[in-house]
């Protein structure tokens, strides 16, 4: 069965995950982990149009509209099939997520990316996938009020823009140092209103944004895709 991703649920002091806090710190977007520049945009940016339907008097549409934008990108970042950030990783290939799997993958990573590294993933794919190692002999898990969770003892970051392993082939958990990724933001064209045929009544507010998100370093970030 198929589950569908559900956002964690956030409250003042931090998220539910596996039944324990998660500090709001641990979740971030690829471009708040990453590095990121503004430039020009050119033949190999990415297109990313947001669209929405509002009232025709609702008030603060163009706010709403890069709100949107924001969101979509950030996903866009990480999803796009083809310039996506798991369109550029080299991913092992899985049955299902093990405790060797998750060695394997922070193994493969070099000495030179280790100081910095950090698992990346859903928060759904943590509940589900990674709890049932808490009481594995391999004490692969651990997490405190100071660091949150951990795995290999190596920082767990939580986005709700990864894939949450409800359907295969997906690259569910990335591991590596994050310093080697780089977005270039190259800005957004104005927002467009037209009236919405399909839904009477409303306007269609659309904006584009253009991006491009580079691994500097293949070796610096791999990952685990699931393809059972």
């Amino acid at each position: 069965m198929h589950h569908a991703c559900r956002r964690a649920s956030k409250s003042s002091g931090g998220a539910v995950a596996g039944n324990k806090e998660v500090h709001m710190n641990q979740f971030k977007s690829i471009r708040e982990l990453g590095k990121v520049r503004n430039t020009a945009r050119n033949q190999d940016s990415m297109l990313v149009t947001s669209r929405r339907y509002h009232s025709p008097d609702a008030a603060n549409k163009e706010e709403w509209a890069q709100h949107v934008m924001k969101h979509d990108m950030d996903r866009a970042l990480i999803r796009n099939e083809d310039k996506g950030l798991l369109a550029q990783v080299e991913a092992q290939c899985v049955s299902e997520i093990t405790e060797e799997a998750i060695i394997t993958l922070w193994q493969s990573i070099p000495r030179q990316h280790q100081a910095n590294a950090a698992f990346y993933m859903n928060v759904v794919t943590h509940n589900k996938q990674l709890d049932k190692f808490r009481n594995s002999p391999y004490h692969l898990m651990s997490s405190d009020r100071t660091y949150g969770f951990q795995l290999l003892n190596k920082p767990i970051v939580f986005s709700n823009d990864m894939p949450c392993g409800s359907s295969s082939n997906e690259v569910a958990i990335l591991y590596g140092d994050f310093s080697q990724v780089e977005v270039l933001q190259q800005g957004t064209d104005p927002v467009q209103e037209h009236e919405c045929i399909t839904f009477p009544g409303t306007v269609e507010v659309s904006m584009d944004g253009y991006a491009q998100v580079r691994l500097l370093d293949r070796q610096a970030v791999k990952g685990l895709r699931v393809t059972g």
